[in-house]
C-alpha cells in the first residue's frame, strides 16, 4: 500500500502540513502600545481555565522566542494538522476525487506512512546526546511517540532472529484503531502543541515537547536493529563525457 498509494498520501499530507498546517495558527501578542490582541477577560486558556499569562510582545517573533526547539516544534505542527484533518472527507473531495472506493486505503497509507517514517527515522538519532538530527525526522517521531502513549495497543513489535542469526522486528499497525483511538490521541496532542505555540508558553512547550522526543527501552532495542541494518549511503554520479582529440579538437 506504501506503493501503491505513495502519490496519492505524499499529497495529502504536504498539501496539508503546508497549507493548514504551517500557514495557519493566531500569535497572542502586545503591540507597541503594550495592548494585547486578544480579550483577556473573555480568552482563557483552555486546559487551566484561567486567565493566560503568556504572550509575545511587539518585536519578538515565534522563532525567537522558542530558539532550538521551534523547527521540530512547528514541523511536528504541521504533520499533526495534517493527519487530524485527513479524518475528514473535504482533503480527498479535492485531492482524491473519483477514488471514493479507495480513501479509506489512502487514509490508512497516510498513518502507515507517518508512523513507518518514524522508525527509520531512528537513523538520525543520537542517543549519546539524546539528540535528533533533522526537523522532520523529530516531528514524524514525536507524533509516532504521542500516539503510541495515547494508545498503546495501536503499535506493537514483535523481535525476532532471521535465519543469519540477527536480530530483527517487525511493525504492527493495528488499522481498526486507527480512526477512533489514533485520532483521539492525535487530537489532544494537537491542541496542547498549537495552543502552546499560539500563547507563547515556551516554558511548557519545551517539556511537553521533550517528553515525546526521548526514546524508550523498547524503542532503544528497535534503534539498535534499524542501525545494524543501516544501507550505505546512496552515491550517485552525474557523467560528463568529451571526446578528446578529435579532428575539430573538440
Amino acid at each position: 500500500m506504501l506503493v501503491r498509494y505513495s502519490k496519492e498520501s505524499l499529497t495529502l499530507i504536504v498539501a496539508l502540513h503546508e497549507l493548514l498546517g504551517h500557514g495557519t495558527g493566531k500569535l497572542f501578542q502586545l503591540d507597541d502600545k503594550g495592548e494585547k490582541n486578544f480579550d483577556p477577560a473573555v480568552v482563557k486558556n483552555p486546559f487551566t481555565g484561567e486567565e493566560i499569562t503568556t504572550c509575545y510582545t511587539a518585536s519578538e517573533t515565534w522563532s525567537q522566542k522558542f530558539g532550538k526547539l521551534h523547527s521540530g516544534y512547528e514541523e511536528c505542527r504541521a504533520d499533526s494538522v495534517a493527519l487530524h484533518l485527513i479524518q475528514f472527507k473535504e482533503p480527498f473531495e479535492i485531492f482524491c476525487a473519483g477514488m471514493e472506493s479507495e480513501w479509506d486505503d489512502i487514509y490508512y497509507t497516510c498513518w502507515l506512512e507517518m508512523l513507518y517514517q518514524a522508525v527509520r527515522g531512528l537513523l538520525y538519532y543520537d542517543p549519546e546526546k539524546k539528540l535528533w538530527g533533522q526537523a522532520h525526522v523529530l516531528a514524524s517521531w514525536v507524533i509516532f511517540a504521542a500516539v503510541r502513549e495515547g494508545d498503546p495497543q495501536l503499535i506493537t513489535f514483535d523481535f525476532f532472529t532471521d535465519e543469519d542469526g540477527k536480530d530483527m522486528f517487525s511493525m504492527n499497525v493495528d488499522r481498526s484503531r486507527i480512526r477512533e483511538h489514533a485520532f483521539a490521541a492525535i487530537d489532544a496532542f494537537l491542541h496542547k502543541l498549537h495552543v502552546y505555540k499560539s500563547i507563547g508558553d515556551f516554558d511548557t512547550a519545551k517539556t511537553f515537547f521533550d517528553h515525546y522526543s526521548q526514546v524508550d527501552e523498547e524503542m532503544m532495542r528497535v534503534y539498535r536493529i534499524v542501525l545494524a541494518n543501516k544501507k550505505p549511503r546512496r552515491l550517485e554520479l552525474q557523467p560528463n563525457l568529451r571526446l578528446e582529440g578529435g579532428k575539430d579538437g573538440g
